[in-house]
């Protein structure tokens, strides 16, 4: 796991970005296990300063964060249509290997009857 930049530290004493960084140093070292934490990614959005104030009332009412609520809306954004593909690919194969009716025709003039 690569260290974040002296940057990212700004806002941080250097007891605390010394304590980091040791941290860092001793997971790097840390034998690897079947427990692992889901690995995040900071991502910056720019959005319209009338929708954060919407977003914030909503994460509030909810009882989370507006970091945890955008997560959340996205994982089931993306948990739906991951849903979606799988049942399409599934017709399509349905679709594509047919139905067995167990129907046999007629003769043409048993299905030309009137």
């Amino acid at each position: 796991m690569p260290t974040a930049p002296v940057a990212s530290y700004a806002f941080l004493t250097p007891l605390q970005v010394g304590s980091l960084r040791a941290d860092n140093r001793a997971e790097k070292n840390a034998p690897m296990t079947s427990k692992r934490t889901p690995k995040t990614a900071n991502v910056t959005l720019r959005l319209d300063a009338a929708l954060v104030r919407e977003l914030r009332v909503v994460a509030a009412e909810e009882g989370v964060s507006l970091s945890a609520l955008l997560t959340d809306r996205l994982e089931i954004l993306v948990r739906e249509r991951k849903g979606y593909e799988q049942a399409r690919r599934r017709a399509l194969a349905r679709l594509e290997k047919g139905f067995d009716l167990h129907w046999t025709p007629g003769s043409r003039d048993e299905l030309h009857e009137r």
